[in-house]
């Protein structure tokens, strides 16, 4: 419980108190290490403090980026003969702020041994804005948009993206249930997902996740996130709840399901022209084209109708009437065992 109560504080600093925090170098990486143990229940974490000049040198002064996120350039480097992934926030970002990044650092390393989570190497405070390096044991970063919007369109198989959504959902349902205070991870879309070279997907971005105070179902924030996957009631009241989740889940998920993005300049919100599809006895027409050309028969159209009615009941308008996350991750493992069938 001691655990949910200082992260819920740290959540909630000002821009002021940030900077004020990172005044004293040795006082932020003192708070941050102790933050770190203290999530682990004292036990401790090999997290390590790079220096910028190993960082500089590791990465060939940042030479190679090879993805971003919504504030961040992801670079690739190499220390100790072993490659890494090291991640840097654009300081020109107006959302961004030092307790996004010291939120990152603390929700990373908690979440580390989580198969689906990028595995926090250390971090770096010597640089206005804290640097993250992670593991990375494969030659090419793949981040989910390059395999949903391909140039030219190659084939991303039906069962490869039912496993993204399986692997996501279950670190986002973690997320929900493995702390005292629930942690909300508020910016999911594929730019903060990445695949490593067995198919296997991870976050690697929780500078936006916030923790909902013990014994409260919700907390009030600022309206941010990613256009075109923030659930509505939260979008207008700024109020916060694990359903907050469950919505941009779903919209994940029809995202998937279509290889279209959730908000078309022509064809308008992607949900909306789902629901559409379905209620017209359309919904082939939807589908991306890869999908339908796949083998699978009535089987395969069986788990898509599924899935899209499950990616349905997270987008509903109303967060009471969505299910919890880990009823949608149940289902997804129950549709994604049938997969093996044929």
């Amino acid at each position: 419980m001691e655990f949910g109560r200082r992260l819920f504080s740290l959540l909630k600093t000002s821009k002021k108190e940030d900077e004020e925090l990172f005044l004293s170098a040795g006082n932020t990486s003192a708070q941050l290490e102790e933050l770190i143990a203290s999530s682990n229940g004292g036990q401790g974490i090999p997290i390590r403090r790079f220096t910028a000049k190993e960082l500089i040198k590791a990465t060939n002064n940042f030479k190679e980026i090879v993805g971003y996120t919504g504030n961040c350039h992801i670079f690739t480097g190499s220390f100790d003969k072993s490659p890494i992934l090291v991640k840097k926030f654009r300081e020109f970002s107006p959302d961004r702020s030092l307790s996004g990044a010291i939120r990152d650092i603390v929700i990373t390393s908690r979440m580390s041994q989580h198969k689906n989570v990028l595995k926090l190497l250390g971090f770096s405070i010597e640089f206005k804005i804290p640097v993250l390096v992670y593991e990375c044991a494969w030659t090419k970063v793949e981040q989910l948009p390059n395999l949903l919007y391909p140039r030219p369109k190659t084939a991303f198989r039906w069962k490869n993206r039912l496993r993204i959504a399986t692997d996501i959902g279950n670190a986002i349902a973690y997320l929900h249930t493995a702390f005292p205070a629930p942690i909300v991870y508020r910016d999911l879309n594929p730019q903060n997902i990445v695949i490593d070279q067995d198919g296997v997907a991870k976050l690697l971005e929780f500078s936006l996740s916030t923790s909902i105070p013990p014994g409260e179902s919700s907390v009030e924030d600022c309206v941010v996130g990613t256009t075109g996957y923030g659930d509505p009631e939260y979008t207008i009241t700024g109020i916060i709840t694990l359903k907050t989740d469950v919505y941009m889940f779903g919209m994940l998920l029809l995202v998937l399901l279509t290889g279209k993005k959730p908000l078309d300049p022509y064809s308008g919100s992607l949900k909306d022209c789902v629901k559409d599809h379905v209620k017209n006895n359309r919904f082939n027409k939807i589908l991306d084209d890869t999908i339908l050309a796949e083998d699978g028969g009535i089987r395969k159209e069986q788990q898509l109708q599924a899935s899209v009615a499950l990616a349905l009941r997270c987008v509903e308008n109303k967060g009471e009437n969505r299910p919890e996350l880990v009823e949608v991750v149940e289902k997804l493992r129950w549709i994604e065992r049938s997969v093996h069938l044929f």
